[in-house]
């Protein structure tokens, strides 16, 4: 291709494109055209959720979504200036990109996706900006982590409550959430690394910072008279159960049977139909790669080179920091910092639902609603003023170390693509300040890299607790590769990834149960060790590791051979005989799927449901849950109440899944609600959590504490056990525990437009899939339910009666038998797998284009 203005699209049959091009602005130009072909209403509504004014094309259902936005992240002034940072070479690309979705956009006009007709509501033109305002809301919300303190301060503050003494409060306090990674926590990196900050003796936390924990047990969003402040910065209305969680494996040469690395990547981001990334390859203007991009935006953000490839899991760093500030006795708009009082930067914004949206997703028309905002501006940092307790007169604001540098590191980070090996994009990502881990494989080495800009904080302050604003300052951030903690070619052999903490030693952040003894980490590198102890690992076994993680439970592991110790020496033959089953579990390695896979029987390939009766082969699942549920009404509801985190075992199916539910498979995917539980098994708290407090409260507590059955641990447990007996006896009319077998689970995919939800068996998995060899230019991947997503007036009307096109939906069992499709990044390969050949002249803004032609093979 000689004209930079030329753009080639080499289509695949699941509807992949290759996209190549010359200059940076006809590879934005080709990519913007092929994301707008297949996910144009979706883009359109990702740019409304980014502004905040999503409720006025979907309805009152987005309202919620809009308020935080609103609250938390930008106005389109600040946008704006982050695009006027941009420099040239990216602008093309981003304005590339707006000039291919407008062409799109122009000529869907006459078959625009039905959901726009549903909606009563065309797409506006595309602009750089709607690009920003994606990106601000994807990263803002979910590559910066921390903010949890108002909800730590109100659990601390009703342990007050229960137990009577504030020292015996906080040494409990401890229990739920620490400061240090733990030295038996799985790290990423071997060596342990100085995390910063320390807990502080009780003695020594200001008083005020402790006066003012008990206002959050009031505390509702800012502006509002009700509403919880646990969730906030968490993804709600259509995009619910978005949010960033991933795993991954690089294996070194000396582990593989090639002598070269392996890698799987599978970057946990929703299950949303269509989904929420985008697969593309991008071919020119510097770049030579394959993998997915977020919708709306250009680039591609995980994937692979012809020289090495990379995948991206979460950080979890804590970058955000809650500030206590008193309000005025009488005026809501005044608050006392630093020694006198001032106004709050304010401003009000309407929320109008679409009365057409309303109806489409079966709810009744909303009114228009206000919303006030306020920011603190000080010492040169903006800090939007998040909730309040207007009784108590006390308002809270958060300071981000990274706020208004979104698409800066956006950009950044789509550059990995266009570089030629891991040492050069570790080079690259040497100023990256979200918090993400890095892991990169080509023909040599393996790499990991964790990233972030972690502010220097004081030492005479509790950092999971709201600071009062005279005592809250920061001194410097560290960013980076500065944080120290990246690591080439480890001695093990690999580096396994999912979500845990980088290194031990390392600062655990703000969020309760983050980063303990126990993490669901610990799974994956047992099925890496199982492998490796069979000899080398091949492409194959790192898909077999890939499946085992995803379809083993990582929670019920650690907890249930002690709940099985316990129960054996019961007096009660049912109890005991609920030992057995747990026992069972444990020797086919919690598996959710038919049993264990044996060699013996091709029959019996650990698939989920091999005998066809729609249930789990071990009753033990029904057995902890059960247990589990009963167990932490016992040990923590005595004293926490109704601020006791609540379990749910089913991943919800429905479009907007509440803010404690876990898109994939519930509270079997992750560790975090069971650290202290397990520590409190094994007698490694500094409260005793089996003894009722006898200052509990008698309309909360001693309710739950008449359950519990005494104080000591064995008897808690035991009565546990029997509670849940009574129960599974009961749900299965049977007394016999070997009778006790669940229905399979499904996980569910969100529709994002018109479609129903799609299920699969229940799997703790990335939403999207790759496994590399990078030496043999090797690559399988999986996106489900489909890369395509653009639903006609004809594909509505057949969904509704139940008929829902193949091409929509062309990945999904692909996905659910943990198969793959190629994954090609050489010319030739694309070109073999290639059914449609696309070309487009990239014109400039204000030449009208011309499409040259639409050849098929």
């Amino acid at each position: 291709m000689n004209d930079e203005t030329d753009v080639e699209l080499l289509t695949d049959e699941y509807g992949v494109s290759h996209v190549y091009a010359d200059s940076r602005y006809a590879l934005g130009y080709g990519q913007g055209y092929a994301q707008a072909r297949d996910r144009l209403f979706q883009m359109d509504v990702l740019r409304h959720v980014g502004y905040g004014d999503s409720a006025s094309v979907l309805g009152p259902s987005q309202v919620a979504s809009d308020r935080q936005v609103r609250r938390d992240l930008y106005t389109r002034a600040e946008l704006e200036r982050q695009y006027e940072r941009v420099p040239p070479e990216a602008r093309a690309v981003l304005e590339g990109f707006a000039a291919g979705v407008n062409r799109r956009r122009a000529e869907a006009m006459r078959d625009l996706p039905a959901e726009f007709l549903t909606l009563g509501h065309l797409p506006e033109p595309w602009e750089p900006l709607d690009t920003v305002a994606i990106l601000a809301y994807m990263i803002g919300f979910f590559g910066t982590f921390g903010g949890h303190e108002i909800g730590n301060a109100a659990r601390f503050a009703r342990l007050e409550e229960t137990l009577g003494d504030r020292e015996t409060a906080y040494e409990a306090y401890g229990d739920l959430n620490w400061l240090r990674v733990p030295d038996d926590h799985t790290a990423t990196l071997d060596d342990a690394h100085d995390g910063g900050e320390d807990l502080l003796p009780f003695e020594a936390v200001p008083d005020e910072q402790l006066d003012l924990a008990s206002a959050a047990l009031g505390a509702v969003p800012w502006g509002e008279q009700e509403g919880s402040v646990f969730g906030l910065q968490r993804a709600r209305g259509e995009l619910a159960g978005f949010e960033w969680g991933s795993n991954a494996l690089v294996v070194a040469g000396e582990q593989t049977e090639t002598g070269s690395p392996l890698m799987f990547g599978g970057p946990q981001m929703g299950y949303f139909r269509p989904p929420v990334i985008h697969e593309v390859g991008l071919h020119g203007a510097g770049f030579d790669c394959a993998g997915i991009a977020v919708v709306g935006t250009p680039g591609v953000v995980i994937g692979r080179t012809p020289e090495f490839a990379w995948s991206v899991t979460s950080g979890y760093d804590d970058m955000r920091d809650t500030v206590a500030v008193r309000l005025h006795p009488t005026d809501d708009d005044r608050y006392y910092w630093r020694g006198r009082w001032r106004e709050f930067r304010t401003e009000e914004v309407t929320h109008s639902p679409s009365r057409l949206g309303a109806l489409a997703d079966g709810q009744r028309p909303a009114g228009s609603e206000t919303q006030q905002l306020a920011w603190i501006e000080a010492g040169g940092a903006t800090m939007p003023v998040v909730a309040w307790n207007p009784t108590e007169r006390v308002a809270w604001a958060q300071r981000t170390t990274t706020r208004g540098q979104e698409l800066e590191a956006a950009l950044s980070w789509a550059e990995l693509g266009a570089l030629d090996s891991p040492a050069e994009a570790e080079a690259h990502l040497a100023e990256f300040p979200f918090s993400f881990n890095f892991l990169f494989a080509d023909d040599e080495e393996v790499r990991h890299l964790h990233t972030g800009r972690v502010p220097g904080r004081p030492d005479d302050v509790d950092p999971r607790l709201p600071v009062p604003a005279d005592a809250f300052r920061w001194h410097g951030t560290r960013v980076g590769a500065g944080l120290e903690l990246s690591g080439t070619d480890p001695e093990r052999g690999y580096f396994c990834q999912w979500n845990n903490a980088p290194a031990t030693g390392w600062r655990a952040g703000d969020a309760e149960g983050r980063w303990g003894s126990i993490h669901r980490v610990d799974l994956l590198d047992d099925v890496v060790q199982e492998h490796l102890a069979d000899g080398p690992l091949s492409l194959g076994s790192v898909e077999a590791i890939l499946k085992e993680a995803a379809t083993r439970d990582p929670v019920a592991r650690h907890s249930a051979p002690i709940l099985a110790d316990v129960a054996r020496e019961s007096e009660d033959p049912q109890v005991r005989a609920m030992a057995d089953e747990l026992d069972a579990w444990h020797e086919a390695g919690y598996t959710w799927a038919e049993g264990a896979a044996d060699p013996d029987d091709p029959e019996r390939d650990g698939g989920f449901d091999a005998d066809g009766d729609g249930r789990y082969d071990f009753a033990a699942m029904a057995i902890w849950e059960e247990t589990r549920q009963e167990l932490q009404a016992r040990v923590f509801g005595p004293v926490l109440g109704d601020l006791t985190p609540e379990l749910v075992f089913d991943p919800p199916l429905d479009v907007h899944p509440e803010e404690n539910e876990d898109p994939h498979a519930g509270d079997h995917a992750r560790t975090d609600r069971d650290v202290a539980l397990v520590a409190a098994l094994e007698g490694e708290t500094a409260h005793d959590w089996f003894e009722t407090p006898e200052s509990a409260d008698d309309s909360r507590a001693n309710r739950d504490a008449e359950r519990s059955g005494g104080g000591d641990r064995d008897s808690v447990v035991l009565d546990a056990m029997g509670a849940a007996a009574e129960t599974l006896t009961e749900e299965f009319d049977s007394d016999d525990p070997a009778d006790w077998r669940r229905d399979l689970r499904t996980t569910g995919f969100s529709p994002m437009g018109g479609l129903p939800v799609c299920e699969i068996p229940m799997v703790n998995r990335g939403s999207w899939n790759q496994v590399v060899s990078p030496a043999e230019d090797r690559g399988r991947g999986v996106l489900a339910p489909s890369n395509v997503g653009h639903l006609s007036a004809r594909d509505l009307a057949g969904a509704v009666r139940g008929s829902v096109p193949e091409r929509l939906e062309d990945q999904l069992s692909l996905y659910e038998e943990f198969d793959y499709k190629p994954f090609p990044v050489a010319r030739r390969r694309v070109e073999e797998r290639a059914e449609r050949r696309t070309t487009l002249d990239a014109e400039p803004p204000g030449r009208l284009p011309r499409l040259r032609g639409l050849l098929g093979r």
